[in-house]
């Protein structure tokens, strides 16, 4: 049985996933910072419910796939807040990314 496609909402559309980031980062910090690739609709940043602090990933919509593409190449890798932090295109919930092939080793 084929499993339906996950719905992606439209402001969800251009979303990138940010790790890494450092718990003192505020959602104002990263808009502020991924504003200056396009415009934003949008800084997620889950908080951990037992300590009240930031878990260290974010999510931020952008308005095109263009910026989202953009703010990818552009602040994927760069240092906020003493950390090296990571972009990716978001996938929507409920769908897996797609694995890449990796050739498997023989271990003797």
């Amino acid at each position: 049985e084929e499993k339906p496609e996950a719905k992606i909402a439209e402001e969800d559309a251009f979303t990138a996933y940010v790790v890494n980031l450092s718990y003192d980062t505020t959602n104002n910090e990263l808009r502020q910072i991924f504003s200056e690739y396009g415009k934003v609709t949008k800084v997620y940043m889950p908080f951990d419910k037992a300590t009240g602090r930031a878990r260290g990933f974010a999510f931020v919509g952008m308005s095109t796939k263009e910026e989202l593409d953009k703010v990818v190449e552009e602040i994927n890798e760069m240092e906020i807040d003493g950390r090296t932090i990571y972009v990716n295109e978001a996938t929507p919930r409920g769908q897996k990314k797609e694995k890449k092939e990796v050739e498997k080793t023989k271990m003797y």
